[in-house]
């Protein structure tokens, strides 16, 4: 059960990341069908978390193995787990909903996608409540045909989030 703790705290810190509208994390889950790159055209459409692949990857991250728990702590750990998050992707912009129990967090912006090496990156800015302009980028990781992981750049720790195609 220290475990539990262990991941609370860590959701916890990604609870309070995700509030302020930033996301984040490097890819670790293997494509089913081989590496694929993420393209512009590839990435529209409408995305939604996958929690369980999501919690997957953390604990992984943390050297942690989710098969490990028995089920009381499994359905504890998900439940623990209390965010959604979905994403709309067009040429130039977006919109996603975050909620973190019963709260709800909407943004929607402009979009830009470019290249770095092999990763694609997506700028999305968003003009605040207060009028200044916030800019999060993030790197897009294509896990197959209709899952990606999406790593909020900025954050020093792997913030990421898995996405599956609605």
């Amino acid at each position: 059960m220290q475990a539990l703790k262990y991941i609370s705290l860590i959701l916890l810190a990604g609870l309070v990341y995700c509030s302020t509208g930033q996301p984040t994390g490097p890819d670790s889950m293997p494509s089913t069908t081989g590496p694929q790159e993420a393209t512009r055209e590839w990435l529209y459409g409408s995305w939604t978390m996958d929690k369980e692949k999501t919690v997957r990857r953390m604990l992984q991250l943390n050297g942690q193995n989710f098969d490990s728990y028995n089920s009381d702590e499994k359905r504890t750990i998900m439940e623990q787990f209390n965010l959604g998050l979905d994403v709309e992707l067009s040429p130039d912009r977006w919109n996603a909903v975050f909620r973190e129990g019963t709260r709800t967090n909407a943004g929607q912006g402009s979009a830009e996608y470019r290249k770095q090496g092999d990763q694609l990156i997506i700028s999305m800015s968003e003009v605040l409540d207060d009028g200044t302009i916030k800019v999060d980028e993030l790197e897009i990781h294509r896990l197959g045909e209709n899952l990606l992981r999406m790593r909020f750049i900025e954050e020093e720790e792997d913030v990421s989030f898995i996405l599956r195609r609605n």
